[in-house]
């Protein structure tokens, strides 16, 4: 996860107003939660599905293709 989240910048900036006010997300972990929800989806870091995970969906052969 680098620049190309970079519209997500506003969910680290702190809420004005409300219950929530001040709150925020913290940066590294929200990139932490994201790795891990990737590595239980069982894709690699950028998001695109293991060979593996290709497999046990039946769609191996998606494997050959340029993605």
């Amino acid at each position: 996860m680098g620049g190309e989240l970079h519209f997500l910048n506003r969910l680290f900036q702190s809420l004005e107003g409300g219950a929530l006010e001040g709150k925020r997300i913290n940066p590294s972990e929200f990139k932490q939660a994201v790795r891990t929800y990737y590595q239980m989806m069982g894709w690699d870091e950028r998001g695109i599905p293991l060979e593996g995970k290709l497999a046990e969906l039946e769609l191996d052969w998606l494997k050959y293709q340029n993605i």
